[in-house]
């Protein structure tokens, strides 16, 4: 089944019965929204019955169920097996989440991986979130049609769904989403029927760059990431080439990110030519945030924090924020004991101190491949 919406007021959406022979279908690009039934509101699997033996292993891929009722048990999937046969349907790059008890399981053990399951799941890359939709009050959205591009159960830019599927499991020939949009758009497909085309910007970083200096591509990069970082907003991406660059000229300088920038993704390890963030090879490109902005050799004038993630103002820092690929050195915060913050995190300070008892933002970036050296 590819790319159906399907909406039913009572009785679930599809009944899979394996009993005297097998029912397995493939399902892909699919939304199960606002089905109600006694046994697995949007999806029931019966492996074997009364009538005798048979699978029911369905494969479910890049499909959401949202907002299903069951009236007993399973939410949006009740899985049963009789008579010797169990059901365990194989569920990837999927979003279950808003239907109550998810997932019932009796005689059943269904292989769910790379999947936003509402309470969580066992199982490989399977996330426990919120996954941000657009609108989950208006699914079909202004128009009223589904599978156009203005659904209400597309992904917000900061949803834990985008680019976090597994690649591998998407069928042979599904090459677009609900609304035709072009699989894959990041290096790894979205969870979900929608894939999210990428609006933000890429902006290019290179130290030796010489061009207009705009961040546009690479013979126009930013040749300073503190440049970058101040014009790049949410959701951008900032692509740096081999290099050492420095926060400033100041101690207390430093390679700032405040909240409203929650969703900025940092990479390094780049040549300076590529144009897919794949072709990057951080260790044959290194980047280098050095600290040591002063006399060389001399600690004791370097920045206070090479890196500082402000979690105090505006939005709080999220996982969705990212550093990913750089070296991270030379930061020396080793005044005395009373000068706060100046005597800790050299390398990166993550600051979620409260200003107001109404006001806690603490940072939660994620960290991928960095390394933090300590002088």
């Amino acid at each position: 089944m590819s790319s159906p919406t399907i909406e039913v007021i009572s009785g679930g959406a599809i009944y899979n019965d394996g009993a005297g022979g097998e029912s397995s279908p493939l399902i892909a690009n699919a939304i199960f929204f606002n089905n109600k039934a006694v046994f697995g509101g949007a999806i029931r699997n019966v492996g074997g019955g009364i009538d005798g033996s048979g699978p029911s292993t369905p494969v479910i891929t890049n499909s959401i169920f949202y907002n299903n009722t069951a009236f007993d048990k399973g939410g949006a999937i009740y899985n049963t097996g009789a008579n010797g046969e169990a059901s365990n349907p194989v569920i990837t790059n999927s979003i279950i989440y808003g239907n109550g008890d998810e997932i019932f399981n009796r005689i059943a053990t269904p292989i769910i991986t790379y999947s936003l399951v509402d309470g969580g799941y066992p199982g490989t890359g399977n996330i426990d979130a919120n996954p941000q939709f657009v609108n989950s009050g208006d699914v079909a959205g202004p128009d009223g049609v589904f599978a156009t591009t203005d659904d209400g159960l597309q992904l917000q830019p900061n949803s834990p769904a985008i680019d976090t599927g597994n690649n591998s499991a998407v069928p042979d020939g599904l090459t677009t989403d609900l609304t035709g949009t072009a699989r894959i758009q990041y290096e790894n497909v979205d969870m979900g029927a929608y894939e999210k085309p990428d609006p933000a910007l890429t902006i290019y970083v290179d130290a030796s760059a010489t061009g207009a200096g705009n961040g546009s591509s690479w013979n126009d990069a930013f040749p300073d990431l503190q440049d970058a970082i101040s014009f790049a907003t949410e959701n951008d991406q900032i692509w740096i080439a081999e290099g050492t660059y420095y926060p400033g000229t100041d101690r207390n300088d430093s390679f700032r990110i405040n909240g409203n920038k929650n969703g900025l993704k940092i990479y390094g390890g780049f040549a300076g030519n590529e144009s897919t963030r794949s072709g990057r090879d951080p260790g044959a490109h290194p980047v280098v945030l050095s600290g040591e902005i002063g006399t060389s050799g001399n600690h004791s004038d370097n920045s206070y924090h090479v890196l500082f993630f402000d979690g105090r103002n505006f939005d709080n820092i999220t996982r969705a924020t990212v550093l990913d690929g750089v070296t991270v050195t030379a930061g020396y915060a080793r005044e005395n004991a009373t000068d706060f913050p100046h005597n800790a995190g050299g390398g990166l300070f993550c600051n979620g101190r409260r200003r107001a008892a109404t006001h806690a933002a603490p940072p939660s970036p994620t960290l991928s491949s960095p390394t933090i050296k300590v002088i």
